[in-house]
């Protein structure tokens, strides 16, 4: 669960912007279920899960001046 999960049923040829991806968010609170849809539809539709969360976390914990400017805004209760 949360994770970036790179889809199994991608096609081979075509450009990004020849296929016009579908874009999918799915909201909700803390333990609604958000990772297991996401598992869901990952498994079934094939789509691509990058978690807003988990990316964050991850630019936070390079080290990165722009992980240092998400740590600096967390901290104040900004984002």
């Amino acid at each position: 669960m949360g994770t970036v999960v790179e889809a199994p049923k991608r096609e081979a040829y075509g450009s990004l912007a020849e296929k016009k991806p579908t874009v999918v968010f799915v909201l909700g609170g803390p333990g609604s279920g958000k990772g297991t849809q996401c598992a869901n539809i990952v498994e079934h539709f094939g789509y691509t899960h990058l978690s807003a969360g988990d990316l964050l976390r991850a630019e936070i914990k390079s080290g990165s001046e722009n992980g240092y400017g998400l740590t600096l805004c967390c901290r104040l209760h900004v984002v």
